[in-house]
């Protein structure tokens, strides 16, 4: 098993979005940018996850016990994710998905984790088959996230209402990964004058469509 060296893929995060930078901005489109990103973090993740592990994993389509929690997501993560809809959708799709989108937002602006959770309002991007529609766009936070034990997953949601917490066996590393590349994303948006500020997702994809 190779060693994680968080700094070390930290820079590799940033010195990638700094060559590709200034051709996105030409083209006022950094899906590429996003793209390669994604590739990159993965292809890191792959190297810290033996296969043992790996089947461990209760992940599987169509489990979305998860997917009702507050995504955070910066500018780029927005864009890509708008530019696969835009891209795959028909125009009657996608604006049947705005308005579900649009009564989202309405929805849950106001709430905090804890009762984002218990409002149980699923991502407006799951499918009718509970699973995500935007999966190979999908944000880095939900990238981070695995589970070994769904029930778990389900038992944790459960008692949030209860005020209590559950612990969930994930993968530590792979979720390190991925907010290491959230955090350099951020930081390299600060290097080129943009904001890294981030927004709930459904709002912060809305903005682009």
């Amino acid at each position: 098993m190779n060693k994680f060296d968080a700094q070390e893929f930290s820079d590799r995060v940033l010195n990638l979005i700094s060559t590709k930078f200034s051709l996105s901005k030409i083209k006022n489109n950094f899906t590429e940018l996003m793209e390669a990103v994604f590739v990159l973090s993965e292809a890191e993740v792959t190297l810290h996850i033996t296969d043992e592990e790996l089947a461990q994993m209760d992940c599987k389509e169509g489990c979305s016990t998860c997917c009702k929690v507050n995504v955070s997501i910066l500018d780029f993560e927005a864009i890509i994710i708008s530019d696969f809809l835009l891209k795959t959708l028909t125009n009657s799709e996608l604006e049947t998905l705005k308005i579900k989108m649009k009564l989202l937002v309405r929805d849950i602006q106001s709430l905090d984790e804890d009762e984002r959770i218990m409002s149980n309002k699923p991502c407006a991007f799951l499918n009718k088959k509970g699973g995500c529609s935007i999966y190979p766009v999908r944000p880095l936070l939900c990238r981070s996230v695995t589970s070994a034990d769904k029930q778990a997953c389900k038992d944790a949601m459960t008692m949030i209402a209860l005020g209590e917490e559950i612990s969930i066996p994930m993968h530590a590393r792979q979720k390190q990964i991925m907010d290491v590349t959230f955090k350099a994303v951020a930081k390299s948006m600060e290097n080129q004058g943009l904001s890294s500020k981030s927004m709930e997702l459904t709002k912060s994809v809305l903005t682009h469509l």
